[in-house]
């Protein structure tokens, strides 16, 4: 985060919010808030920060009163630049659980078809000896026996 760019701090007058000095000469004089003038230094609180909507934009505005001032110094950083780390791996992280939720799948459609196509060539080959074919292959029969008897060995 380079709050550099984006964040920008201002020397305000406690008393009518205005702006002693700031990141630009035009500021000096104007309320620092567009939208909203809030003198919220002047409240005693314990916190020395507040989120402030400004020009359309959400910013988290930090200040600290200067002792035997009537100024107040004031940090303002738009809360999109502080939450845009945060954002990037969140979608990194979406992305990286939707790409093993498509290899599972992939690994449980194999798995399957290893127990299921066994079982589909032993039902079509008891169809085949119930429309008389004895001379059905006994490949699938052995392979299902195993199946058969890994599965009652499993059970014990």
């Amino acid at each position: 985060m380079n709050i550099k760019d984006q964040g920008v701090f201002y020397l305000v007058n406690k008393s009518d919010s205005r702006i002693i000095l700031g990141p630009d000469i035009s500021s000096i004089g104007k309320p620092l808030f567009q939208e909203a003038n809030l003198k919220i230094w002047n409240m005693p609180r314990e916190e020395t920060h507040f989120f402030v909507k400004d020009q359309g934009q959400q910013a988290l505005v930090v200040y600290r009163n200067l002792d035997n001032t009537d100024w107040v110094l004031v940090g303002k950083v738009p809360v999109n630049v502080l939450l845009e780390q945060v954002n990037a791996v969140a979608k990194r992280t979406v992305l990286i659980g939707l790409m093993i939720l498509l290899l599972a799948m992939l690994f449980a459609s194999l798995l399957s078809s290893r127990v299921l196509i066994p079982i589909k060539r032993l039902k079509k080959g008891m169809r085949q000896i119930e429309n008389g074919n004895y001379k059905v292959s006994r490949y699938p029969l052995k392979r299902m026996m195993r199946l058969v008897f890994l599965a009652r060995d499993s059970t014990k």
